[in-house]
């Protein structure tokens, strides 16, 4: 039987979709991944590895204020029956017409959808998003939603559109970690940006009104300073380095204002570490089926209830709560995602 053959959008590369799309291709998927921009376009250090097995193509682009407008080519339009949009406010004005020239085509289509509810996005952006998202989706055949709440969010757009759920999945680490330590916990880490929408400074206050001296808050991806010795500030970390900075924590805290999922979480459970989230996250829904405890509020008080919760379990509760992290990160492997990609597209 011939290979399925599916075009995707994507912002640019990462290497959790990298991982993705691999175990798509190894499946029998025949994809042809395209980017519409770059990853130094946002600030990240990413770049494609060579032996990618599918194939990619970065787009010619040019970004004109907020807007991203690219290029397909024309073979593009022939060499898919299935493509997958991208729900993205940045590229939604090209990827409107974009999608109307693939209707034409007589393509199949499906949309990536990761946005959330966000009242954190000022009301202008808010209705270009919603605009795009309804326009988007009326173009489509299936949605593909990324979390609960994504959900939400298309449930609130009424959108009439079968919704699909997929699986938010990062590859395991390149080496193994060091093993949790199950005692009581210590050290806590939080790895990601300074933007305002990460609330990295409610995490830092929260963190400083506990008086225990043997604590320890590792903060990864930018430098910075706090009168708190007890924060250690380990700048952009890659490779070796982020595997070291997970060595150094033993829980992992996302204290983000809105985020459509927050993916370093499936990376600190690939790595034994346990997470605390933020109900703001939508990686909220995969920590709760951990523990509720470990979903908490984005303020100040939440945040701190929830780091001086976690600092006083017991090494049985360590353990507890290890042993059923392993139990649910299972359920959001890269093979797992996959299948449920596969599944979907089947179904078109």
């Amino acid at each position: 039987m011939a290979a399925t053959k599916i075009i995707i959008f994507q912002n640019y590369y990462t290497p959790a979709r990298d991982a993705l799309f691999r175990e798509l291709h190894g499946s029998g998927i025949e994809l042809m991944v395209l980017y519409a921009h770059q990853p130094g376009d946002e600030g990240r250090l990413w770049s494609e590895p060579d032996d990618v097995p599918y194939r990619s193509i970065q787009l010619r682009h040019i970004s004109i204020f907020k807007n991203v407008l690219f290029l397909v080519p024309l073979f593009a339009f022939t060499s898919g029956r299935i493509v997958i949009l991208l729900d993205n406010n940045p590229t939604n004005l090209c990827m409107i017409a974009w999608a109307v020239i693939f209707r034409l085509f007589g393509c199949k289509i499906g949309l990536w959808v990761e946005h959330i509810p966000d009242q954190f996005k000022g009301r202008l952006k808010l209705i270009f998003q919603e605009t795009s998202t309804r326009i988007l989706s009326k173009l489509s055949n299936v949605i593909l939603s990324f979390s609960e709440m994504s959900d939400k969010y298309l449930n609130y757009l009424q959108i009439s559109r079968p919704i699909r759920r997929m699986i938010q999945a990062v590859p395991p680490p390149s080496r193994p970690p060091s093993p949790p330590i199950r005692g009581p916990i210590r050290s806590f880490g939080y790895l990601g940006s300074a933007d305002r929408r990460k609330n990295v400074q409610a995490l830092v206050a929260a963190f400083s009104k506990l008086p225990d001296p043997s604590l320890r808050l590792h903060v990864g991806g930018f430098s910075g300073v706090s009168e708190d010795v007890r924060i250690v500030w380990h700048g952009y970390v890659v490779g070796d380095d982020k595997e070291e900075f997970f060595n150094n924590i033993q829980l992992l805290v996302i204290p983000s204002l809105a985020d459509p999922w927050g993916l370093v979480a499936n990376e600190a459970l690939e790595r034994q570490r346990l997470v605390i989230a933020t109900d703001a996250c939508g990686c909220s829904e995969m920590i709760n089926f951990i523990s509720p405890e470990l979903v908490c509020s984005n303020d100040v008080i939440g945040l701190s209830s929830s780091l001086e919760w976690a600092s006083t379990l017991s090494v049985v509760q360590v353990t507890q709560l290890i042993e059923r992290s392993y139990e649910v990160i299972e359920k959001y492997s890269i093979s797992a995602a996959a299948k449920r990609f596969s599944d979907i597209v089947k179904a078109f």
